[in-house]
């Protein structure tokens, strides 16, 4: 099946989102979408996917146009969307996620051969997961890999992946690419969104370029390369992806020290310290228990055993409350489910943890809210119309800065970054990094977890790792690369 779009326009109130965008997905083709966040991707692939109707334009697919009135007529019509913020049914099981809404045409339900289908399904993606569980007890990665077994299910002819990796990492990687490689063999078109270039660069046939809602260039992978493509999308001339390696004097002061925290079944023994003003990466393969020990450490997860020290005052099994109280921030991973409130504006977002500073009275002062988000857009660099824009209205990137100045301003001591750069742009990157660097030299004490590895090599001042819910090592300035932080991820010598 191949899929054109034609001269497709679409405007929202106040924003131009595709401006006459043309491109075509090939059967058999891998296809990179990629663009700096706001740059009309995710619109773009709505409309494809029927959840959006265009302005002007229109989709054709075999030559033929369409007009899909919802997205279940462009399912029907092979073309399968998995979107970056997972769409789960957390109270159903595995099995029933994969097949709800495509149960097999029985008069009677067969539970088992759901069960038998789905584990096959997941078997083949390399990820076997008991298709009886529920989703609420599965990991995010998990959640990602049930997203893509239900398109595999559908026998979808045109598959979407928005940042289908922005979750997994290490080997279950390599087995999605490949499995995409797979379907590209077997005629399937894939149009593949991402923001990890060496991804794109390893996987795509073909890449189109969007910035500011227009179409850039489309060009065979082979004629590009991480800068001249970088440039593409940000407009400019791009020469460092990273800022340069601050000057860190490692200070004596401990600020938060962890001591054989357990907290069953993700957290087995738990051992750092973080100093002042230090950024202390901590790394792992997805799974390692990474979001757990953080979560235990900030009181949002049960301890059973060990302690937390704040300034050499024990806090073990503080609520998160109290945390917040003392100083501590907590940037979640998964900012759409545990981080945003999208049904608020920006102010109340970046209000929300320090709000007893805006009450009077019981009420909220909002002349006084907006008044500070309005210094917290400017400080933060957040692209916004002003305080009172809905914060879903935001791209990934600006949604994440709001996140950055909601916590930095609880932060007093010690703030949690968990996968602060996830689904971000590399513009955006760059820019979190240097708000990153920021806060540090200003005497914050930051904890980076990222699952990217040149991401701790550059920014973090040490790295611990974890494996398997244990801390296995922790690796001085010098010491850290790729080669010793997998070697600690995966026990190898």
């Amino acid at each position: 099946m191949n899929v054109d779009v034609v001269a497709v326009s679409k405007q929202f109130p106040g924003t131009l989102a595709l401006d006459s965008v043309s491109m075509s997905i090939r059967a058999g083709e891998i296809h990179a979408l990629i663009g700096e966040n706001g740059a009309g991707k995710s619109t773009l692939i709505k409309v494809i996917g029927g959840a959006i109707t265009p302005d002007s334009g229109h989709v054709s697919i075999d030559g033929v146009h369409q007009n899909f009135a919802t997205p279940r007529h462009a399912l029907k019509a092979g073309i399968h969307i998995i979107h970056q913020e997972l769409m789960m049914f957390p109270q159903l099981s595995v099995a029933e996620n994969i097949f709800l809404g495509n149960e097999p045409q029985l008069k009677i339900v067969r539970r088992k051969q759901w069960e038998e289908k789905a584990l096959s399904l997941l078997e083949s993606l390399g990820h076997p997961v008991n298709p009886r569980t529920l989703v609420e007890n599965l990991s995010v990665a998990d959640q990602q890999m049930i997203e893509i077994a239900r398109a595999l299910s559908q026998e979808a002819q045109v598959l979407i992946l928005d940042e289908p990796t922005s979750v997994i990492a290490g080997d279950e990687v390599e087995m999605l690419l490949n499995r995409c490689r797979e379907l590209r063999d077997s005629n399937v078109a894939i149009l593949y969104i991402s923001h990890r270039l060496e991804e794109i660069f390893e996987i795509s046939d073909k890449i189109t370029v969007l910035k500011d809602g227009k179409h850039v260039v489309t060009r065979p992978t082979r004629e590009l390369n991480q800068y001249s493509l970088t440039e593409l999308m940000v407009g400019r001339p791009v020469k460092d992806r990273f800022p340069p390696k601050r000057e860190f004097g490692e200070p004596d002061r401990v600020i938060l020290e962890v001591r054989n925290l357990v907290s069953p079944p993700h957290v087995l023994d738990g051992n750092f310290e973080l100093k002042e003003g230090e950024i202390l990466g901590l790394g792992g393969l997805v799974g390692a228990g990474r979001s757990e020990l953080a979560e235990a450490v900030f009181g949002a997860r049960k301890v059973k055993s060990g302690t937390v020290k704040l300034y050499g005052n024990e806090v073990t099994g503080s609520l998160p409350i109290e945390m917040i109280k003392r100083g501590v921030g907590f940037v979640s991973e998964d900012r759409q489910t545990t981080g945003l409130l999208k049904l608020l504006d920006i102010a109340s977002n970046i209000t929300v943890a320090t709000l007893e500073q805006f009450c009077k009275r019981n009420l909220i002062d909002r002349h006084k809210e907006r008044t500070v988000a309005r210094e917290e857009i400017e400080r933060f660099s957040i692209a916004a119309p002003g305080p009172e824009a809905p914060v879903a209205t935001l791209s990934g990137g600006n949604q994440q800065k709001t996140l950055l100045s909601r916590w930095s301003r609880v932060a007093k001591l010690v703030l949690i970054l968990d996968e602060p750069t996830r689904g971000v742009d590399v513009g955006a990157k760059t820019e979190i990094y240097r708000i990153i660097y920021s806060l540090a030299n200003a005497g914050v004490s930051i904890l980076l977890i990222s699952s990217e590895m040149t991401e701790l090599i550059a920014i973090a001042d040490r790295v611990a790792v974890m494996r398997e819910g244990r801390i296995t090592g922790l690796l001085e300035r010098d010491q850290v690369s790729e080669n010793s932080i997998l070697r600690l991820a995966m026990g190898t010598r």
